[in-house]
């Protein structure tokens, strides 16, 4: 679970001032990103695949998804 949320994280290249975060539960990845200026944000979830690393690509597809949303 560890692992599929710092991919996220990794993605968005985030650091103090990024409102982001993610929590990996079982076969879920729930997300949450905001702006810098805390103006827009999105929260999504996906369901994992039982393999670890789909589920980390998974992660990653999400982030680069939920970066584009905010554009």
């Amino acid at each position: 679970a560890v692992e599929v949320e710092r991919a996220f994280l990794a993605e968005l290249g985030s650091g103090c001032s990024l409102p982001v975060g993610a929590h990996a539960l079982g076969t879920s990845l729930t997300a949450f990103l905001g702006t810098e200026d805390h103006s827009r944000h999105l929260i999504d979830s996906i369901d994992l695949p039982d393999d670890h690393h789909e589920a980390v690509g998974r992660s990653v597809e999400l982030a680069r998804a939920m970066q584009q949303w905010m554009k």
